[in-house]
């Protein structure tokens, strides 16, 4: 009984680590792509403001 309950408790904390990472991941994903977007906005800017 006392194994079943430390199996049970390891799988739930591994199923939330995961879902975390995934979390992380797209978080991740978004503020690249974000910022990707925002620097060529900035060149962008500079450019118009240089013609």
């Amino acid at each position: 009984m006392e194994c079943f309950l430390q199996k049970k408790k390891t799988e739930f904390h591994g199923g939330i680590s995961l879902k975390f990472l995934g979390v992380l991941k797209t978080l991740f994903g978004i503020s690249r792509f974000f910022n990707y977007n925002h620097a060529n906005a900035n060149n962008n800017f500079k450019l118009s403001l240089l013609l």
